[in-house]
């Protein structure tokens, strides 16, 4: 979804998968690195493009906080991913 909405954007793994510290139940942190516009439109946009692709079982724009994130579930593997 990130590469239909911005071909140049590359998206990153962090927190306790990239460390070897996850376990079972750990969600997924991923962030998208290449998105020249700082505010929250890209989140909104993002959002809108992950709920048309079907992939996503449960999704939420968390754009409030000092982060702002995009909480979802994969529709397949249901694993949780927080994406900044």
């Amino acid at each position: 979804a990130v590469a239909r909405v911005w071909p140049e954007a590359e998206v990153h793994i962090y927190g306790s998968e990239l460390t070897g510290l996850c376990l079972p139940s750990s969600d997924l942190d991923m962030t998208v690195l290449g998105v020249q516009d700082k505010s929250t439109r890209p989140l909104h946009t993002l959002a809108g493009e992950l709920r048309q692709s079907g992939l996503v079982s449960y999704l939420q724009v968390i754009d409030q906080a000092k982060v702002p994130i995009i909480k979802l579930v994969h529709e397949r593997g249901m694993v949780a991913v927080d994406m900044s």
